[in-house]
């Protein structure tokens, strides 16, 4: 079972079993036993993993949004008029593209 000291113990060694069978204190080292140290390395590789895929993610998400068609300020006072319906249409569309590419990646 990992737990906080494993995991410090772990960490302060860098995740070098080799550092630590060679440094550790025998306090140290009774402190984990068979299969420990191969656990905590299983967690870190997976929290590695899963912090790519998000990262992979929110990239996805940003370069996306680089392409949304930008709906003008218009002041209040302006006489300018354009199709809000052909905007809010872009922007439904866009949105839906970004949902169905999330899920695709999930």
């Amino acid at each position: 079972m990992i737990t906080l000291k494993k995991a410090i113990l772990f960490s302060r060694y860098e995740g070098n079993i080799e550092l630590w069978l060679e440094h550790a204190t025998i306090a140290e080292k009774s402190i984990f036993s068979e299969g420990d140290w191969s656990e905590i390395e299983s967690v870190v590789d997976e929290i590695g993993i899963a912090k790519t895929r998000q990262e992979r993610e929110l990239q996805k998400v940003r370069e996306e949004n680089r392409t949304f068609t930008p709906i003008p300020r218009v002041p209040k006072d302006s006489k300018f008029e354009f199709d809000t319906k052909k905007f809010q249409n872009i922007a439904e569309d866009q949105y839906e593209m970004i949902i169905s590419e999330l899920w695709k990646s999930a």
